[in-house]
């Protein structure tokens, strides 16, 4: 099982989390209540060192937090950026001595997507007080939020004890419900051990949640160096195309946003193929909003193949419609085959709109005889609807093939 694979890899308290000796709350929760939970599951604890003294350690032991009249009214401001800056300061004393009350406050915002910023933030620093509370409260909120809810709670515990973590989803009988969960482990491992939360999507079953998982995991490894990501997706098992694809155009995505150029040179030393064309795809759909025409430049350098004309395909569709002219000039630097007639066909489609008898003569430039009279009826039809004379006119003295024939005696 990879899970238990990846479990044993994986240090049960990852760097920089203490792990001996709990330093207990040094206010507890008004009324004496206490976590409910072990102490030596959750963080907060300290190795003792030989002088008797322990490491500082996140969460470890609670400062005095904000009277509980400033938690109230917690979300009564007005000001976005004051709410969400008193928010940060109060969970960062957060502990038993005062979930309730935040708890609480964070309840008088109105349920759904107005709060995920707050809800994100919430479990985040409850999970690394108490992960199985703040998953229990997570699982009752609505459908739209539960799932939300749980994967930052899980996200958290898994950053310091993966295990755990884990050890706690496969307790889960529902499979759809681990493999959910198992994003938020991802995401969580994926901030300290890259190597094993790829295993971990490795061994996730083909679905949308190991989409999501591969996301949140390139997102965590873009943030803090895309050429290391680059390198990541480059050597991406190939034993599974479909997730080795997916992690491609993931991580392209990343890189195209902050460099577009920098995509580019990366897609041109990849081999002809699904993965390639993908990434193609994502380079023309961010270059092209700075510059049409480098953009188009580098598409001309693409060695021959599929992906070529897959991606004069996509450069039509984003150039045809804001300068259909510098497009016609473009497409018509490369020799006609059948391979360019999705381009031109795409092309006659994005301009018959505003210029019929244009599209209706690159339509009839086609190659294949198929498509150049399915081209052709298309823009006849669309150029009919709206001035029918012209379009009969058109067809009569281009493509008589297009006039309705005459009834049979």
């Amino acid at each position: 099982m990879v899970v238990a694979f990846v479990a044993g890899r994986i240090s049960e308290h990852p760097p920089g989390t203490p792990d001996s000796t709990p330093l207990q709350p040094a206010h507890p929760e008004p009324g004496g209540h206490s976590p409910t939970h072990p102490a030596n599951s959750r963080p907060g604890t300290g190795t003792f060192n030989t002088t008797g003294t322990a490491p500082q350690a996140s969460f470890a032991a609670y400062r005095h937090g904000p009277s509980g009249a400033d938690i109230a009214s917690l979300f009564k401001s007005r000001d976005p950026l004051d709410r969400l800056s008193n928010f940060v300061e109060v969970l960062g004393d957060l502990g038993p001595h005062s979930i309730k009350r935040v708890k609480a406050a964070f309840e008088t915002l109105q349920p759904g997507a107005g709060r995920n910023q707050e809800m994100q933030l919430l479990f985040h620093a409850w999970a690394k007080f108490a992960p199985k509370d703040a998953i229990a409260y997570g699982q009752a909120l609505g459908k739209s939020e539960s799932s939300f809810a749980v994967r930052a709670a899980l996200a958290s515990w898994a950053s310091y004890d993966a295990p755990a973590a884990m050890e706690w989803i496969e307790q889960e009988p529902k499979q759809s419900l681990r493999q959910q969960y198992q994003v938020g482990v991802i995401q969580g491992v994926s901030t300290f051990d890259i190597d094993a939360a790829t295993d971990l999507l490795y061994g996730m079953d083909g679905s949308n949640y190991r989409f999501q998982a591969s996301s949140v995991l390139v997102k965590n490894l873009a943030a803090g160096d895309l050429a290391r990501a680059m390198d990541w997706a480059a050597g991406f098992p190939d034993g599974d195309t479909h997730l080795r694809t997916t992690v491609l155009g993931q991580v392209a995505n990343e890189v195209a946003r902050h460099d577009p150029e920098r995509c580019a040179k990366w897609a041109l030393t990849l081999e002809e193929g699904e993965s390639r064309k993908r990434i193609v795809s994502t380079v023309i759909n961010y270059w092209s909003r700075k510059s049409y025409k480098d953009t188009a430049a580098w598409v001309q350098q693409l060695p021959e193949g599929d992906n070529r004309y897959y991606a004069i395909e996509q450069m039509v569709n984003q150039w045809a419609w804001r300068n259909p002219v510098d497009t016609a000039d473009w497409l018509n630097q490369f020799p006609s085959s059948d391979k360019l007639d999705p381009a031109i066909d795409n092309f006659a489609r994005r301009i018959m709109h505003k210029e019929p008898a244009t599209a209706a003569d690159w339509a009839k430039s086609i190659t294949d005889a198929g498509r150049r009279a399915k081209s052709l009826d298309n823009v006849f039809k669309s150029w009919k609807k709206r001035k029918p004379d012209e379009a009969l006119a058109w067809a009569q003295a281009n493509a008589p093939e297009l006039l309705p024939r005459p009834p049979q005696e």
